[in-house]
């Protein structure tokens, strides 16, 4: 309430939610009759950052909204030999920004290793010829994307493994290629030309 041509105080700053307040329409000066005061706002903008952690996306996913952006479904992203689990702002996992959200968001997308991630293992023996092998084997086996794999030699007619036992790193898009070489066993040949 304000008498006749009373000035008035502007009020405290108002809050909303998304905006900033910027200004009054009017000031509250010389009144002489009812006034409505309006505050003007102005729309706050808000970033989105995408942290793929070595994934793809097939489209674009927008980078800014505001309060009144409609809801924002977040596509899944792709990497090789992982599942997708999905996007988190620090710890709290995000399934779509929703129509109303406020501040900046840092969205992290999280995988989990696949365990059926191929990887191939040749077997090479040594031919008669000393010092030459040739492949006589290629096993596909599954292990987990980008764990440390063994391939325990098997036994072989004839043959003993160079190596115990063949490690490497599962690839993510399945190149690891272990190489297993068997050295051809001597034996002694006892001639006995005596009768």
């Amino acid at each position: 309430t304000a008498k006749y041509m009373e000035t008035v105080d502007a009020p405290k700053n108002p809050t909303r939610k998304g905006y900033t307040f910027k200004t009054w329409d009017k000031l509250a000066k010389n009144i002489v009759n009812d006034i409505v005061i309006k505050a003007i706002y102005e729309i706050n903008n808000y970033t989105i950052e995408y942290e793929l952690n070595g994934g793809k996306l097939d489209k674009v996913l927008p980078v800014n909204y505001t309060v009144e952006t409609d809801d924002i479904n977040l596509d899944r992203p792709t990497k090789e030999g992982y599942t997708f689990i999905g996007w988190f702002n620090k710890d709290i996992r995000v399934e779509k920004i929703e129509k109303g959200s406020t501040g900046n968001l840092v969205l992290t997308a999280k995988y989990e290793a696949n365990k059926d991630t191929k990887y191939t293992v040749e077997v090479y023996e040594e031919t008669l010829t000393q010092d030459e092998y040739l492949k006589v084997d290629t096993l596909t086996l599954k292990g987990e994307t980008d764990k440390e794999v063994t391939y325990e030699l098997a036994s072989r007619t004839g043959f003993t493994g160079t190596t115990q036992n063949v490690k490497g790193i599962v690839a993510s898009d399945g190149s690891l290629v272990l190489k297993t070489y068997y050295k051809r066993n001597s034996y002694k040949l006892t001639v006995d030309t005596k009768e």
